[in-house]
């Protein structure tokens, strides 16, 4: 029975992926339905039945009816579809708060409403549009109901996909919406009639806070420069060109990065449209596709408790977070990098050569995201681990010659094609300055201290660094096969990258994964009672002295943007409480660190929701309003756009325009632009004397950091 349910729950899902794919394509024409006053009056009626209101008092209905006609099946009926309606409302909500999809008659700039008014939950409705509250509460209720009345089902399906197409006529939502919350609501309503899933709620649970915290308001924000612009920008020129095989950026071939994430921001783009959501979609859906196997694969190794843990230390904290929402290849290269080394743990403990084949695939498709690093991380730790056990003869399983072969079948050829097409261009560009001299020299400044990544890690793991200089301690000291792995795994990736001389706090996310399970693999066994509570005490005090200088920050000059004193109080108290709750669980383990992952939980949906909208318009929405200035310009394009002195990618995409990068070597080329075209140039306000000794240009508009200039006589101010 446990498996015919789950081959019936495989194809179900298939056919809704099937189903979800296919409402993409439809999408951009369901604006452009044709509709009649009578059709608009009837579908009005029937999105009413799917209506909260509506369907409570319906159950409540049946429920009385159940009492007054004595049938317990009719009572236990409306129980049932009364519980998936709250489980299915609460859900779709959430849901609805974390993707904030505008709605189809939205004409607006979406990204600018939603960035200028912050707020958790949308209560004017504009951005709520995903997924389908009605549709998902009507199949919730329909397939709780066909469970005590089977026959129903062959109504209550037929009515729920009609309230569905009911809001798509109506312009409420479009057809993903509805397909989504239709499998949202049968989701809902299986999991509460199914014995198996309601014991399993924990993983029900993790599995929706991932993918809430993976996609939460993901899009409402603008593209950050320099590396979310750039990545974005280049995908753009790709499409526009039609030239799938060299990223483009200003017209120019790009080599900073190999190609298989522009081919992901191509794909997204072509499915999304050129939008910030579809630019960091595939970051979020490689930090889902990361939590995901990560719980797998510790529950295969090390029990469901110790996954569990491990997950929510991996999607709790400002790391994941940061790069779940942001436009870069490193969530995709951390997702790869850890399916690699889960592999070769796999081939290893199992005893089965058969891993080794998604090691090297996994690590050719790392190759394919970041370069040499995506083959260095997984080939060096995996040979330190098999030397620091002296099990050298599963160095013949790993160099299996047709694993290599897979290798390079899916590496090499397009390196080959860059190799043929752009020769020694290629060659200079991504080996010498990408690799070599990104390592051994400081790349744009981008330089630190030796312990710079001891304080990426106090921020960016936040709380659960606390419990990683144990784990470490324990993983050499004993030799714990799994521990001992991730610390071998952890503390290569941190020496490697606090030895190169350019650093940035994006390069260590690949060792997140071995941080969370070390964490995981301390915290169950603390739960159990076996574990240490070291951790919990330096876990408090660094919530403790984090939370005081946030409430002494109002009181220093180091601010840059004003935030009011009451921010800075408020997260202050944030973490005052994951110390609180560290206490706690000291005295009562479970509670206490639900409560510190609850916490973070807060922490992280506060600063998505109040801190980061403020610092995204201080930084960016001068560059984007004058790019978007440039773009509604005359369709004929007779000008030049340029920059002085100023790096700023975002102005190519915004403006969706090539820009000529000038600098001070370049004085007469503004002269002679200014003389012989029509130039619009953005530049840095303190550099506009500097500008004006060579040309004197016209301000259009001046605001904060931003000037732009013009030498256009009669062009409207902005």
């Amino acid at each position: 029975m446990e498996k015919n349910s789950r081959h019936l729950s495989a194809i179900v899902s298939i056919i809704f992926l099937f189903l979800f794919v296919a409402a993409l394509w439809f999408d951009p024409l369901a604006a452009h339905m044709p509709k009649t006053a009578d059709m608009k009056a009837l579908s009005r009626a029937v999105s009413f039945l799917g209506k909260g209101s509506f369907l409570i008092a319906a159950l409540f209905f049946l429920y009385i009816a159940g009492h007054l006609l004595k049938k317990e099946k009719l009572k236990n009926a409306a129980w049932r579809g009364g519980f998936s309606l709250i489980i299915a409302g609460a859900a779709v909500q959430l849901l609805k708060a974390a993707f904030e999809r505008p709605r189809m008659g939205f004409g607006g700039n979406a990204t600018m409403a939603l960035l200028e008014n912050p707020s958790l939950f949308d209560i004017a409705g504009r951005f709520d549009s995903f997924p389908s509250g009605h549709t998902t509460l009507s199949f919730g209720v329909a397939y709780s109901l066909s469970s005590v009345y089977p026959a129903a089902r062959f109504f209550l399906y037929p009515l729920a996909a009609l309230i569905g197409g009911s809001r798509i006529y109506l312009g409420s939502h479009y057809p993903t919406d509805t397909v989504a919350g239709a499998a949202l609501g049968i989701l809902v309503g299986y999991s509460l009639q199914s014995e198996n899933l309601r014991r399993a709620w924990q993983n029900k649970a993790l599995v929706f806070l991932i993918v809430f915290i993976s996609f939460f308001k993901l899009g409402g924000f603008l593209l950050f420069d320099l590396d979310e612009t750039i990545f974005s920008e280049s995908a753009r020129e790709m499409i526009k060109q039609g030239n799938f095989l060299t990223p483009i950026y200003n017209g120019l071939p790009r080599y900073d990065k190999p190609i298989f994430f522009y081919w992901l921001l191509v794909s997204a783009f072509k499915v999304f449209g050129t939008t910030e959501f579809a630019a960091r979609f595939f970051s979020a859906v490689s930090g889902v596709a990361l939590a995901a196997m990560t719980f797998f694969f510790v529950k295969r190794v090390k029990g469901q408790r110790a996954a569990l843990w491990s997950t929510v230390a991996l999607a709790l904290n400002l790391g994941y977070f940061t790069y779940t929402h942001a436009a870069v290849v490193d969530m995709a290269l951390c997702f790869f990098v850890s399916a690699s080394l889960f592999s070769f743990y796999l081939a290893l403990h199992e005893n089965n050569p058969g891993w080794f084949f998604p090691f090297w695939t996994a690590s050719a498709l790392a190759v394919l995201t970041k370069g040499a690093v995506g083959i260095v991380f997984p080939l060096s730790i995996s040979v330190i681990y098999i030397a620091a056990f002296r099990d050298f003869k599963r160095l013949r399983g790993l160099f299996n010659p047709c694993c290599l072969f897979i290798f390079l079948a899916i590496a090499l050829p397009w390196f080959a094609a860059q190799f043929y097409i752009n020769g020694r261009e290629f060659f200079d560009a991504f080996i010498m300055k990408h690799h070599i001299e990104r390592y051994t020299g400081a790349i744009s400044g981008h330089r630190g201290p030796f312990y710079y990544y001891i304080g990426i890690l106090l921020a960016g793991f936040f709380p659960w660094a606390a419990v990683i200089p144990d784990a470490i301690y324990g993983g050499i000291k004993k030799r714990e096969g799994l521990l001992t792995f991730c610390a071998i795994w952890f503390l290569f990736i941190l020496v490697f990258f606090t030895a190169a001389r350019t650093k940035l706090p994006n390069y260590i996310l690949p060792l997140f994964p071995a941080a969370s399970i070390m964490a995981g693999l301390r915290i169950s066994e603390f739960i159990g009672g076996s574990g240490k509570k070291a951790w919990l005490y330096i876990m408090s005090a660094i919530s403790c002295l984090s939370a005081l200088a946030l409430f002494m920050l109002p009181f220093s000059p180091l601010k840059t943007i004003n935030f009011p004193p009451s921010v800075f109080f408020t997260f202050g108290l944030i973490l005052f409480a994951i110390a609180l709750f560290s206490a706690v669980a000291l005295l009562r383990p479970p509670s206490g660190l639900y409560g510190i992952a609850g916490t973070v939980i807060l922490l992280l949906v506060s600063l998505r929701v109040y801190v980061l909208p403020p610092v995204n318009l201080y930084l960016q929405k001068t560059l984007y309003d004058y790019s978007t200035y440039v773009k509604n310009l005359s369709a004929d394009g007779n000008y030049v756009l340029a920059t002085y002195r100023l790096n700023k990618p975002s102005i190519n995409f915004y403006s969706e325009k090539k820009t000529l990068n000038l600098g001070k070597k370049d004085a007469r080329t503004i002269e002679d632009l200014s003389l012989k075209a029509n130039l619009i140039l953005v530049t840095k306000t303190s550099l506009y004397e500097e500008v004006k000794k060579i040309h004197d240009l016209r301000v259009l508009d001046k605001k904060d950091d931003y000037i732009l200039l013009t030498n256009i006589a009669g062009l409207r101010p902005i």
